[in-house]
């Protein structure tokens, strides 16, 4: 999935030692993102898991603002093979408070925080 290779650069009396991590063809499919953050330098963001609805807890409702805050519990699925590399949280799932917004038309509806 990963090549690492030690690379040593000399400036002066300086000397740079850092590692460079490249992905292989075999992880591609597992990129989500990538971005180019200078001309020799790239940012990839990989899939560690899917998400997948397991509870939902309490909900606050705030009428006044026709809005509801409602707590969620998420089942780490589909771990890939980054998961065990990157993922610093190794339990089995995530909770998360989450934001619901009441509309006329179309009832409940997610709405970014």
């Amino acid at each position: 999935m990963l090549t690492i290779e030690s690379k040593e650069e000399k400036s002066g009396w300086f000397t740079n030692k850092f590692q460079l991590v490249a992905l292989t063809d075999k992880s591609k499919s597992y990129v989500i993102e990538s971005k180019d953050i200078s001309e020799n330098t790239k940012i990839n963001y990989v899939k560690l898991y899917t998400n997948k609805l397991d509870k939902v807890g309490s909900i606050q409702e705030i009428p006044s603002m026709n809005i509801a805050e409602v707590s969620v519990t998420y089942k780490k699925e589909d771990k890939t093979p980054f998961y065990d590399v990157l993922e610093k949280d190794k339990t089995d799932f995530n909770m998360k408070k989450i934001a619901l917004k009441k509309t006329e038309n179309n009832g409940w509806i997610y709405c970014e925080k």
